[in-house]
Order: C-alpha cells, then structure tokens, then sequence
C-alpha cells in the first residue's frame, strides 16, 4: 500500500534572486523539504503549510495546485509525495522540531541544489522547480 505525504517548495525572493528553504532530515540528517503524512481533518495543502511550520518553522502562502510528485521509500513502504510551492513570508527562529532539524536558505541555483540535496527524486523536482522560477520569474499562487 502506497503512502501519502503532503509538502512544500519553500522559496523567496531576495532583491529579484530566487532563494530555497532546506532542512535536515530527523533520521540521515540529509537535507530535504518540509513534508508529512496526510492529517485525517486536514487537506493536503493545509497539511503540508502545518509541516512547513512544524519541521522548518516557516510561514507562507501555499499554492492550491501541486508542482510536482516523487516517490520515496519509508517505513518499508513506497510514499508518494505531493509538492505545493509556498511563498516563505516569515521563517520564524523558535519552531517545534528546532531542536532536531536545522534551516538553511540557499541561492536557487542548480549548483546549490546540487550540492546540498542527495535524494535524486527530490532533487529532480527541486531543480525543475527552479528552472520554471528562472523561465517565469514567479510561481503564481
């Protein structure tokens, strides 16, 4: 039985550069985007706004539309994961999982990605999703 998670892309924009929020995995320390597992009383969008708090303590404007999809393995099991852009506002310095994760803001570029994110799907999605911030300089939310 395949997993759902829901997640975002958190980005801004500093002085026309497009910017990405990372953080580290609780269980490789590798770096990823916020995600979770779908909240029975939540939407997909509203759960994945509350991982981006939860995990990254970031505060945005989440896209009703999904910009992509990968697939992981967890729990011995496939989990696919569904990507909404969100428009970081606030990246707020105490948030709950502070203690076990930590943040960084990278430039958008394919090197930093690159450099920085080893899972290859994510990867794939994340440098996609920078090419259409390069190609559309702006994401519409």
């Amino acid at each position: 039985m395949t997993l759902l998670q829901s997640g975002v892309i958190p980005y801004r924009i500093v002085k026309d550069k497009p910017y990405l929020y990372l953080i580290t995995s609780v269980s490789k320390g590798r770096w990823i985007v916020p995600k979770g597992v779908l909240e029975d009383e939540l939407s997909q969008t509203e759960s994945a706004i509350m991982e981006a708090y939860e995990e990254a303590g970031l505060i945005g404007i989440v896209s009703g539309k999904i910009f992509d999809t990968y697939s992981s393995e967890k729990w011995g099991r496939v989990t696919k994961i569904n990507l909404y852009p969100m428009k970081v506002l606030e990246a707020v310095s105490d948030w709950p999982e502070k203690e076990i994760r930590r943040r960084i803001m990278i430039p958008m570029t394919k090197r930093e990605i690159k450099a920085r994110v080893s899972n290859p799907s994510l990867m794939k999605v994340l440098l996609s999703f920078a090419e259409s911030m390069k190609n559309s300089r702006k994401i519409a939310i």
